[in-house]
C-alpha cells in the first residue's frame, strides 16, 4: 500500500449561466419524488443528471484539506504517484481518499460534484470504468496508517446517483455526482469524514492525475443557489 497525503485547501468563486431546464418538481424530502430522483435543496431532480438544477448560480470549487492516494501494491507511504489507477485488474489498483472542510455557505446547494483529471499519457484500459464514490463514516489519517492500507480501508456508505460508467481512454474530466452527500454536510450539527472513492474495470483502468505530474488534484465543484 502506499498512501499520500496533501493538505492545502483553495476556494474559487465563479457567476455562471446555464441554459433552463425543465421545472424541477418541489419537494422536502427524496421520497416525494420519482423513482431515481433526489430531494435537492428543495427540488426533485434526476440523480444521474449532470446539469445543474437552475438558470444562473453561483459556482465554487474546493480542494480538499486531506487526501490519500492508497495503492495495492505497497505497504509503506512513499511518495506521491503521477498516477491513480482506478478499476485496474493488470498491475496496481487505487482507491482515493479526500476529505474537504465543512462550508460556510450561505446559499443553498443545488448540484456538487467530485471532479477527477485523467492522467494524460498513462497507460489505460482497454475497456470501461465504473468509477463509484461513497462518503467515509468513520475517521481515517495517513499518520499512523489510520484506514489508509489497502486491507483497512475506512468504513464508508453509498451516495445516491455517486456512480458513473467512463470510457477509460477518454478526454475531459471525470465529474460524479455527491450532491446528496453534500446537502446532508452542510445542515447544522452534521459531521462528515470525506469521499471513497473506486472503481471496477479491466486492464489499466482510468488513470486519475494526482497533481504529482500533468493535471489537477480532485476536487469539489459546487453550485449554488
Amino acid at each position: 500500500m502506499r498512501a499520500w497525503l496533501l493538505a492545502p485547501v483553495l476556494v474559487h468563486v465563479v457567476l455562471v449561466g446555464c441554459s433552463a431546464a425543465q421545472r424541477p418538481r418541489a419537494c422536502r424530502g427524496s421520497a416525494a419524488c420519482a423513482e431515481g430522483d433526489a430531494c435537492v435543496a428543495g427540488t426533485c431532480i434526476a440523480a444521474t443528471s449532470t446539469a445543474p438544477a437552475t438558470a444562473a448560480m453561483r459556482r465554487l470549487t474546493v480542494e480538499p484539506e486531506a487526501i490519500a492516494f492508497v495503492l495495492s501494491d505497497e505497504d509503506e507511504p512513499s511518495l506521491r504517484p503521477a498516477v491513480a489507477p482506478l478499476g485496474a485488474s493488470v498491475g496496481p489498483r487505487a482507491r482515493i481518499l479526500v476529505k474537504f472542510a465543512k462550508p460556510d455557505l450561505k446559499e443553498s446547494v443545488a448540484r456538487a460534484w467530485l471532479v477527477l483529471d485523467r492522467a494524460e499519457g498513462a497507460q489505460a484500459g482497454p475497456g470501461d470504468v465504473t468509477v463509484r464514490v461513497e462518503h467515509i463514516v468513520e475517521p481515517w489519517s495517513v499518520k499512523g496508517a489510520a484506514g489508509t492500507t489497502w486491507a483497512t480501508a475506512p468504513r464508508a456508505e453509498s451516495i445516491v446517483g455517486a456512480e458513473v460508467l467512463v470510457a477509460a481512454r477518454g478526454s475531459g474530466p471525470i465529474r460524479i455526482d455527491v450532491t446528496p452527500w453534500l446537502v446532508d454536510y452542510t445542515k447544522k450539527g452534521a459531521r462528515s469524514w470525506g469521499l471513497r472513492v473506486e472503481g471496477t474495470g479491466n486492464g489499466f483502468g482510468v488513470p486519475i492525475a494526482t497533481g504529482m505530474a500533468k493535471g489537477t488534484p480532485p476536487r469539489l465543484e459546487i453550485y449554488l443557489q
